[in-house]
């Protein structure tokens, strides 16, 4: 059945009637839809538990989410393309590479940023949906309300796994997952069923892949400590010996809270397969002849794992996405479709390591069962040199031993964007994270957008997009990153993470019941997987992928990783930022601290001399349709203004 009921809370105005291009006025829609799921239908199952999920008299399963859509208000002026913006935990933004990151929580409630309002002056239709059960329900975002799993009228119970990690030494800590990305959640997703629970485990290790030290049952507990008092809690974890900062602990206990996780799924796919199939209605939308997703990180995986569970086709077997564009997602799927699922979770391994991470290749491939299904999409695969460094990213087109090339489908185009990382240029988030060095600052904005625009020509048009653009085996340009960590030791004042602490992808083993969702905590791990990173050149920036312009007229060493500032034996890696050295201002700098880049008077002659290969670089971009030409100055001003901050001596 779909979509059951669809309810319309609110319509206002955009912006007060901005007209925006030739699309005119825009609308905000607001409501919440209700979805009702054949258990039997060959559609749904691969949602784990659908099985056991609590059921109406009729049968059916349901689910209820927020939704919202922003449309033209004047149906004709729309250009008949569905944009769906899978709602990353749960924010109302259109992705930031269409437009400048918004700052979320200085918005008001029920704000949607335009960015610079690429896709509203398009006369894009934009839609959203809840997802996500773990979030709490209002205005700020949309989530879910997911049916449990039942055995015998009662919520399925058994072991659940979260890692934890202290930003700063402390005696105790939430139940919440170590990404710290928890939208104002203050409880833990799975409460432990009781507090005693002696069979409970708690380890630590010091990086990602290192070895695990289990701390004794005795020494930590269900509490927390406020002023030397220990008290039992079930939102917290204590530890008689604390919790170092930068360390990794992962605790395994027992729950007794099963949500059908999976259904989130089911709800993108049949929101948009309603959406497209119901011009006018409820929603008062135009006819539409297309519709691309589009997926950002955490919502990029997982679209990854929308595309490896078949979800582009919906119960009556109609194709949901003609494109989906997946961005900075890596090779790794989520915490999105199986037992004790938490979508949130970004670092710890487990079922987003089980699937195939490649396209196609001897281990299997991530397209398999939706095409054995029918439906399957054109993608776009963009990453940044970050999801390379988090040991991922190559997997999605090398072999696991790292030996060999895996050739694109037809319907794939990848790229990287050499040298920037996942945060773009929202630095002030980053040097939030406790990093070693300068964020890169670079915006990613013009090159995203011009992506876009071909990604959208392919799919509504055929126009063949440009050439993907990754490392490759082949011709050298993909290598390991020990070998480029010891060619930045060159660089002076380039802090560097330990390669020891680099993170790995390993083979690992959740237990006999994994293909069906359930997971056997601690799991097992195997061998590890050969991944690789761009080869650089003497400047230390990145060889393989598209190059901004800043990047192919330097005047910094710009990489897609950071380190931390050193917490214990091992400098880790750090979260999600890049790093930039400028290089230094003239030769007497440069040989005052031996550094082997030259300098930036060694280079260019001027600042006239800059602007002007770097509007060659922009227009090389333009003619190669990375960069729109709309975008020229924009793109040459940005670069300008690394410039000048190198040569203030300052940060950008």
């Amino acid at each position: 059945m779909a979509v059951e009921t669809l309810t319309v809370t609110s319509t206002v105005s955009y912006e007060d009637g901005r007209a925006w291009g030739d699309a005119g006025p825009y609308e905000v829609v607001r409501g919440v839809v209700t979805f009702a799921f054949d258990p039997g239908a060959e559609a749904n199952r691969r949602i784990t538990d659908i099985d056991h999920a609590e059921r109406g008299a009729d049968g059916l399963v349901r689910a209820e989410a927020d939704f919202c859509v922003l449309r033209p208000k004047d149906p004709a002026l729309a250009n008949g393309g569905l944009f769906f913006s899978v709602a990353n935990r749960g924010n109302v933004t259109i992705p930031f590479g269409l437009g400048p990151a918004p700052d979320l929580a200085a918005l008001p409630a029920g704000t949607i940023p335009h960015g610079d309002s690429l896709l509203l002056a398009g006369g894009w239709t934009i839609a959203w949906c809840g997802w996500q059960f773990d979030l709490s329900r209002g205005p700020r975002q949309l989530a879910l309300t997911a049916p449990q799993a039942l055995i015998d009228g009662e919520p399925i119970a058994g072991d659940f796994r979260i890692d934890l990690q202290a930003g700063s030494d402390t005696k105790s800590l939430r139940l919440l997952d170590a990404t710290a990305i928890m939208a104002g959640r203050t409880q833990p997703v799975y409460p432990p069923a009781g507090l005693e629970q002696p069979t409970a485990s708690l380890s630590v290790r010091e990086s990602p892949t290192g070895p695990r030290t289990t701390i004794p049952r005795d020494r930590w507990a269900f509490a927390h400590e406020r002023d030397g008092a220990v008290t039992p809690d079930a939102a917290h974890v204590w530890c008689a010996d604390g919790f170092r900062a930068g360390q990794l602990y992962e605790l395994v206990y027992r729950t007794a809270h099963c949500p059908v996780a999976g259904v989130g799924l089911g709800a993108i796919r049949d929101f948009v397969s309603y959406v497209r199939s119901n011009p006018g209605g409820a929603l008062g939308l135009p006819k539409l002849d297309r519709a691309l997703g589009m997926g950002v990180s955490q919502t990029g995986r997982l679209l990854r794992q929308f595309l490896w569970d078949g979800f582009n086709v919906d119960e009556a077997g109609r194709q949901v996405f003609d494109g989906l564009f997946i961005h900075i997602a890596g090779g790794r799927t989520g915490e999105f479709d199986h037992r004790y699922a938490q979508p949130n979770e970004a670092i710890a391994a487990g079922f987003a390591d089980i699937p195939p991470r490649a396209w196609r290749g001897p281990e299997g491939g991530l397209f398999d069962r939706q095409d054995a299904l029918g439906g399957t999409p054109k993608v776009f695969w963009v990453n940044s040199g970050w999801e390379y460094w988090r040991s991922d990213a190559s997997l999605t087109h090398t072999t696991l031993d790292g030996s060999a090339d895996i050739p694109n489908p037809e319907n794939v185009r990848s790229y990287l964007m050499a040298g920037l990382d996942h945060l773009g240029a929202n630095t002030a988030m980053a040097r939030l994270m406790g990093i070693a060095n300068e964020p890169t600052g670079v915006d990613p904005s013009p090159l995203l957008r011009g992506l876009f625009a071909a990604f959208d020509g392919w799919v509504s048009q055929g126009k063949e997009p440009p050439a993907s653009a990754v490392p490759r085996v082949a011709d050298g340009t993909a290598v390991t990153p020990e070998s480029v960590l010891e060619a930045a030791s060159r660089i002076p004042r380039l802090h560097r993470p330990d390669a020891e602490a680099l993170p790995k992808v390993r083979a690992i083993d959740l237990g006999l019941d994994a293909a069906q969702g359930v997971g056997r905590w601690p799991a097992s791990y195997g061998p590890t997987r050969q991944t690789l990173v761009s080869a650089v050149d003497s400047d230390g920036n990145e060889v393989a992928g598209v190059h901004m312009p800043e990047q192919q007229v330097p005047v910094a060493t710009l990489t897609g990783w950071n380190t931390q500032v050193k917490h214990a034996r091992l400098r880790p890696l750090s979260q999600m930022p890049g790093s930039r050295l400028n290089f230094a201002r003239t030769a007497e700098e440069r040989s005052a601290t031996g550094d082997p880049r030259p300098s930036i008077a060694e280079r260019y002659r001027d600042r006239d001399d800059y602007r002007s290969r770097i509007a060659a670089a922009t227009d090389g971009l333009i003619a190669a349709r990375f960069i729109l030409a709309r975008d020229r100055e924009f793109a040459i001003e940005s670069a300008m203004r690394g410039y000048d901050a190198a040569m203030a001596g300052g940060r950008i």
